[in-house]
């Protein structure tokens, strides 16, 4: 029963979408890789910057940001494992793991975080790439019914400068990968062709460094991240315009029904299964009786007004102000609320006075305010332009027309 802004859903489908979800594979890559049981004596000995803050431009002050970014991805790190800001970085690489320390600017050594090869780390080597693999196991959600052990490669390669460059695979890359990552949420494999194109991809470069130097790089959308927010502006501004004629056929509507009042009401209606050992009320998620029943429908008091979301659904069943107010006065029927909340007491229903009083105001008519498609009577839940507005009116005066007829 919770109303929620079109716009905020969109925006919020698209964030989880770029966001939320992270980039798993199936296996530790590359797939055909062969197997390291210890890091290549080329990396073996000490990375260290000692003079980090000092090579910080001051008007970079995302810096930083950037570092820890970076350096939880290197990690696998929470996000909030590094708060503080460092002045020297110190990465070991030996024959079985890396460990890094930071210091802060008293030179006093404050965090410090290893990657072991195990079961659970596994490294990869395909020509002149390393793939480090953590595993993850994965709860149940959406995606999957059960937990299931995934894994993040992080990419390690030397370029022309000796210099060793790490990349953390941020988005699908190709056609194949974008398919098996919207479908399954989970990729399969990677392959030469793969590893040459992730690292192409500036939007996956985390570092570059070498026995004396570390460079952090800003974050950078993917193709595909620009192609997804590039989707996301084009459906908000679509969706803006189609709300604009319903949000006027709305206040029209208003006017019409409710006029100068500050509040409307109306009777919702839903339908439940009919429970024989319990026939005047309705129980919900053990909230204690939500509604009072007729036979198998529920009815709740809902109370909305020129400037709540616009749901073209608000004009049926509409009763008096007058009415609704008595309603509440003698607590007959539960307001409407959000579906987190819950009642703590039963309302004092009387068949005689809902019979009498409010049975009169409930016609529920098909819902005929909505464009061709739409789902939902919220502006911007489906298609609306300015024919549908001139319909809703047309409707209006016509459903007007046609009750007082009958009146007479």
């Amino acid at each position: 029963m919770k109303n929620w802004s079109p716009l905020i859903l969109i925006t919020s489908l698209f964030l989880c979408t770029t966001s939320c979800k992270e980039v798993y594979f199936n296996n530790p890559q590359p797939k055909a890789g062969e197997t390291l049981n210890s890091f290549p004596e080329e990396m073996h000995g000490q990375f260290r910057n000692t003079q980090f803050n000092k090579v910080l431009s001051k008007k970079d002050s995302s810096a930083y940001g950037m570092a820890r970014v970076a350096i939880n991805k290197l990690f696998y790190l929470d996000s909030a494992s590094i708060q503080k800001d460092f002045s020297e970085i110190d990465l070991h690489v030996s024959n079985q793991k890396i460990d890094l320390s930071l210091k802060d600017k008293n030179n006093k050594t404050y965090f410090t975080s290893s990657l072991a090869l195990s079961n659970t780390l596994v490294l990869k080597k395909m020509e002149n790439y390393l793939v480090i693999n953590k595993m993850f196991t994965l709860g149940e959600s959406d995606y999957q019914e059960k937990p299931v052990d995934r894994w993040q490669p992080l990419i390690l390669k030397k370029n022309k400068k000796s210099q060793w460059e790490a990349y953390f695979v941020q988005s699908p890359w190709d056609k194949t990968s974008i398919k098996e990552y919207e479908e399954n949420s989970v990729i399969d494999e990677i392959d030469m062709e793969d590893l040459k194109t992730i690292t192409n991809a500036k939007s996956n470069l985390l570092i570059t460094f070498n026995n004396d130097m570390f460079l952090f790089e800003p974050a950078r959308q993917s193709a595909y991240e620009k192609n997804l927010k590039r989707q996301e502006d084009s459906i908000i501004k679509k969706v803006k315009q189609e709300m604009k004629y319903c949000v006027k056929l709305y206040k029209w509507l208003y006017n019409q029904c409710i006029g100068n009042q500050n509040s409307g009401y109306q009777i919702l209606i839903g339908e439940t299964f009919y429970n024989p050992e319990d026939s005047s009320y309705y129980n919900i998620n053990g909230s204690p009786s939500l509604s009072p029943l007729k036979g198998d429908k529920f009815y709740v008091l809902k109370e909305f007004t020129k400037d709540s979301d616009p749901d073209l659904c608000n004009f049926s069943n509409i009763i008096p102000f007058e009415l609704a107010q008595d309603i509440k006065k003698r607590n007959i029927l539960y307001p409407f609320i959000a579906e987190d909340e819950f009642y703590s007491q039963k309302v004092q229903f009387d068949n005689t006075y809902f019979t009498q009083k409010i049975a009169p105001f409930i016609i529920e008519p098909e819902i005929i305010y909505n464009g061709e498609g739409a789902e939902d009577c919220g502006c911007g839940m489906g298609p609306f332009n300015r024919s549908n507005y001139l319909e809703g009116k047309r409707e209006y005066k016509k459903a007007i027309k046609t009750k007082n007829k009958e009146k007479k």
